[in-house]
């Protein structure tokens, strides 16, 4: 309850804010690690989505649509050699082994799975990756193999998931904390500037608490639509903003007076 009490006075109230100067180091830490829980969960969530919709998409294109064939000197082998498109629901599989087909039947597909001559390409909600076969060309894989290899890979989905997260958890708490510390010395030539007279500890600790709002602005705008063309100096600019409002909130130095 005292967490979710400091993260709304952190989004909303600079003024009590500033009071946090004198938390202690140990309450601002556990601060720190369990709001970047709370950040690191729907990131988790949405790439882990993303992943399982793109391994079903490919799992049922391979299973349902797709005639016999094998990977060999980085080139797509079939004894198919007409090609096949074909739309579901909002999936569009295309196997196109001799190329036939062209890039303007799928560019502008939201989910697609393509198998052309020499590549793989895989659109998941407009997001369009692409696998070279050239880069298989040592090797020699059939459809079999695929789908042996995707039926394993839905039995440890769950543990490379739980690992990810952990991964991203570590991740985003490292970064965190070396953004604090840059910010924490920006701060000192802020304080300078509002005429404040504030320790570089305060400073820290004001920092800590300075990049939830910007924190919580930053990963709602990674969900939508809108693309910010500078993310990190957009994110910089506002930590560096609402860290300013904390600091004028607390009292001047005595030489201002």
């Amino acid at each position: 309850m005292a967490i979710f009490k400091t993260f709304l006075i952190t989004m909303f109230s600079p003024k009590k804010a500033a009071f946090f100067r004198f938390h202690t180091i140990g309450r601002v830490i556990r601060y720190i690690f369990i709001f970047m829980l709370f950040i690191a969960i729907p990131y988790t969530v949405s790439f882990s989505l993303s992943i399982l919709n793109s391994f079903q998409y490919v799992e049922k294109s391979l299973k349902e649509f797709t005639p016999g064939f094998q990977i060999h000197n980085g080139e797509l082998i079939s004894d198919k050699t007409e090609g096949i498109m074909r739309k579901e629901k909002d999936l569009l599989f295309i196997f196109d082994p001799t190329n036939q087909l062209n890039k303007e039947q799928y560019l502008t597909e939201r989910n697609a799975v393509i198998f052309k001559k020499n590549e793989f390409i895989l659109i998941n909600d407009y997001d369009r990756q692409a696998l070279s076969f050239k880069n298989l060309s040592n090797l020699t894989i059939s459809k079999r193999d695929i789908v042996s290899w995707l039926d394993t890979f839905s039995e440890i989905f769950p543990i490379i998931i739980a690992l990810l997260f952990i991964l991203i958890y570590i991740l985003a708490v490292g970064l965190q904390f070396t953004y604090i510390s840059l910010l924490s010395y920006s701060g000192v030539f802020l304080q300078k500037l509002l005429k404040r007279n504030l320790s570089y500890r305060h400073l820290w600790r004001l920092s800590s608490y300075a990049v939830t709002a910007p924190t919580i602005i930053i990963v709602c705008l990674s969900f939508t639509s809108l693309i910010i063309p500078a993310p990190l100096l957009f994110y910089m600019l506002l930590s560096l903003i609402y860290l300013g409002f904390i600091i004028s909130k607390t009292p001047k130095s005595k030489k201002a007076h």
